[in-house]
């Protein structure tokens, strides 16, 4: 069986903390497998989607600010997994756009 991975995978130390993209409202939290949660952010016709938190820092319905923190990751290991998507409806748009216009501003 396979499944797309239509998003950015990343590596990154437990220390960090997840942050917003763009000014957004909470659309959707929920927990996956092994305790991890997704979080859902609408921005107007795209949604921002933050996979594989240990830890949610937002609530649904609330707005979240870019660079706001949207959630975390334990400290049980150096190095968590971090999966980063961008939509448009039901189109995957390309993630990695939308994280260099992040570090412009």
């Amino acid at each position: 069986m396979k499944i797309k991975n239509a998003g950015l995978d990343f590596c990154v130390p437990t220390s960090e903390e997840v942050k917003c993209v763009y000014d957004g409202v909470v659309s959707k939290v929920t927990i996956l497998p092994h305790n991890q949660y997704v979080v859902i952010v609408c921005h107007g016709n795209y949604y921002t989607v933050y996979n594989g938190l240990d830890h949610v820092k937002v609530v649904v319905g609330k707005p979240v600010e870019r660079g706001g923190v949207v959630g975390s990751f334990d400290n049980e290991s150096l190095y968590a997994n971090f999966i980063f998507q961008v939509w448009k409806g039901h189109e995957c748009l390309d993630p990695y756009k939308w994280l260099i216009k992040y570090n412009k501003k």
